[in-house]
Parts: structure tokens; sequence; C-alpha cells
């Protein structure tokens, strides 16, 4: 192995990375809205992608042994998925950002929830007065408390097309997602907050790469293609072992 080589490679890959750092912050800034800023920043990202996969060949012609190669192949897989997310979010349409971190996802993703989560926790218990057993009564389920505050979206009609099943939400431009909180070990196996988007129609299980690196797990190769609804795929090149778990 070329020594000489092998650090010029290391500082091309660092190079890539500081840029796109930088990218990342432009596109996340709610206050950047330059068209031609945001142009320039994507060819610029295209130019990056094209430089780490010769990156990446060059990693193959030098280095020897599988086992150093590794964790190179993972950090390249890490940059790639980084390049990914970056071009997901800059080609949003949404010109809303998440109110409760300013970043660019929806808030009911957002996994700046656990200090607010905990803070809320102990001022219900701080003003919560002292519960006294008393004798239980009758529930009329005719009473205005039980009745829903606002409409809840149905659906108009489906359509069967295949093994396919498509719905049609009336008169509602926004869908209410279904999220829980749970705890998932990390490499130390310490338990930490996660928000989850629970899809009972989903195949695969799915997590995020900043849930990956904040987790500390070890992420294995593996190339395949996750398919949507409506017919579009995504090659996903690594999967990871997690332990998920409720509260007890």
């Amino acid at each position: 192995m070329s020594k000489e080589i092998l650090v010029v490679l290391n500082h091309k890959r660092g190079s890539i990375k500081a840029q796109l750092t930088r990218i990342k912050d432009f596109i996340n800034n709610p206050v950047e809205k330059d068209k031609i800023k945001l142009v320039s920043k994507m060819d610029t990202l295209k130019s990056l992608r094209i430089k780490l996969s010769d990156i990446r060949n060059e990693y193959y012609e030098v280095v020897a042994n599988d086992s150093d190669l590794e964790p190179l192949e993972l950090e390249i897989l890490d940059l790639e998925d980084v390049i990914a997310k970056i071009c997901r979010v800059a080609l949003c349409k949404s010109s809303r950002n998440c109110h409760k971190c300013s970043k660019r996802h929806n808030s009911l993703l957002c996994g700046n929830f656990e200090r607010k989560f905990d803070s809320q926790r102990s001022q219900i218990s701080e003003t919560l007065p002292t519960l006294e057993p008393k004798s239980t009564t009758t529930l009329n389920v005719n009473s205005e408390c039980f009745k829903p505050k606002q409409t809840i979206p149905y659906v108009e009609s489906f359509e069967n097309e295949g093994e396919e099943f498509v719905g049609h939400a009336k008169d509602h431009s926004t869908v209410m997602l279904s999220t829980a909180i749970v705890y998932c070990q990390n490499n130390r196996g310490e338990l930490f907050l996660l928000r989850t988007l629970l899809d009972c129609g989903s195949q695969s299980i799915l997590i995020s790469q900043d849930a990956v690196l904040a987790l500390g797990l070890q992420g294995e190769r593996a190339n395949t293609f996750i398919c949507d609804i409506n017919g579009t795929s995504q090659m996903i090149k690594k999967k990871v072992s997690a332990v998920v778990s409720n509260k007890n």
C-alpha cells in the first residue's frame, strides 16, 4: 500500500466532507432563498458525487486488505447518503421549516423533542393536584365531551390497479401522520428516545442516517431497492441491526 497515495485520498475525502457540510448549512438556512445560489450548489453536488466515485475506485486500487477497505467504504457511503439527503431537502417545494428547530423537515419527525418532553412532564407533575379515590359513576357517551372537535377526513373512492390500492381524501390538503416515541439501544447498550413514523402498510423498517450516527450503530453492505406505491424506487446501500422497545 502506498502511504503517500492513501494520504492524498484521505485529504480528498476530507475536502468533500467539508464542502458537503457547507452546502448542508446553506440548504438548511431558512433565510437563504436565492435560487441562483441553489442551482450552483446543486451543480456542485453533482461534481462532488463524481469525485466521490473516483475516490472509491482509487481506494480499491491502493488498499489491498478488505478489512482496511471496509471502514473507508462505509465512510464513502455515508457521504453519498449526505448528498442524497441534501438533494431531497433542496428539491422540497414546501416553504416552511420545522417550527421546533427551524430545519428542513416535518415537525412530527423532529428529533429535538426529548428536552421539551421531559420539561412538559415535570410541569404536569407539579401542577396536578393529589387525587383521592372517589366512587365511580356511569359515563354518558352522548355527552358533549365525547363528540369529536374536528371532522375526520374520509376516503371518497378507491382505485384498484393490480396490487395497488389508491385512496383519495376529500377536502383536505394535509394528512395527519401517526408517530410514536420509542427507546432504541446504542452501541453501548444505553437507551435513547427516538420518534418513529408508523406505517402499517410498509414491508421494510427504515432508520435515518442521523439516527444511525447518533446511536453509533455499525452498518453492513446491502445493495437493494425499496419501492414506493407510486412505482419509484431508491437504492439502499447499508443496513443496521437495532433493538427497539417501549418504556417498559
